[in-house]
């Protein structure tokens, strides 16, 4: 039968419970109670060529292709064994960090967005004074790349732990959809660090941890 869902007019006050009613009628009847009848039409509009499954891929690129949008998505567990270290010496630039990263292809024009978290904390500042806060010493910057260019409104801080004995976890999130739209061909998104040396002899920092690492990178046709 055909889906009947009915309509909030003005002034109708709306519970979570009305919303959550309407939202049920819906998946339901995307879910198992569509017709044939619900279809019918003179211009036999439904037809098998219009009706293509989604295609699923794991490693090394794990994703979905769909008709409307393909999503690209990363996962690494909270283990330690599984954090990615940085250290000082590592690079004055914006290093692409493992498991926050993916490149795709882009079959036509579509719109980008973004979402991922992970998780970030620096240990071993043993010579960092007692009386500094553990939001005081920075020691990295974390930004989003979209084909190579970062977008200066992502930007993440990690600061450095007090004298080695607390940590100054961070669980970071990023959601970001894209301005401009994606022209088909190659891309790439990924989560970038640049680590912040002190300039001088003694080390403020040593370790920075990057550790459960979820990125989710959705691409939707027009």
């Amino acid at each position: 039968m055909p889906l009947s869902i009915p309509q909030f007019n003005t002034g109708d006050k709306i519970n979570a419970s009305d919303v959550k009613d309407r939202l049920q009628r819906l998946e339901s009847f995307l879910n198992g109670k569509i017709t044939s009848s619900d279809l019918q039409s003179t211009l036999a509009w439904v037809d098998s060529d219009l009706i293509v499954r989604p295609e699923f891929y794991a490693s090394p690129a794990p994703r979905m292709q769909g008709t409307t949008a393909d999503v690209h998505h990363r996962r690494v567990s909270n283990n330690l064994v599984d954090s990615v270290i940085f250290f000082e010496e590592l690079s004055n630039d914006y290093i692409p960090i493992p498991g926050l990263s993916a490149s795709f292809h882009v079959a036509d024009s579509a719109q980008l967005s973004v979402l991922c978290s992970f998780m970030t904390f620096e240990i071993g500042a043993s010579d960092v004074a007692s009386s500094v806060t553990g939001e005081t010493n920075k020691v990295a910057r974390l930004r989003l790349f979209v084909d190579g260019t970062g977008i200066r409104s992502t930007q993440r801080i990690v600061f450095a732990n007090n004298d080695g004995r607390k940590y100054s976890r961070k669980q970071h999130s990023i959601c970001y959809h894209h301005t401009a739209a994606l022209s088909a061909g190659n891309h790439s998104v990924s989560v970038r660090m640049k680590v912040i040396g002190d300039g001088g002899s003694s080390r403020t920092f040593k370790k920075i941890h990057v550790a459960a690492r979820n990125l989710v990178t959705n691409i939707q046709y027009r």
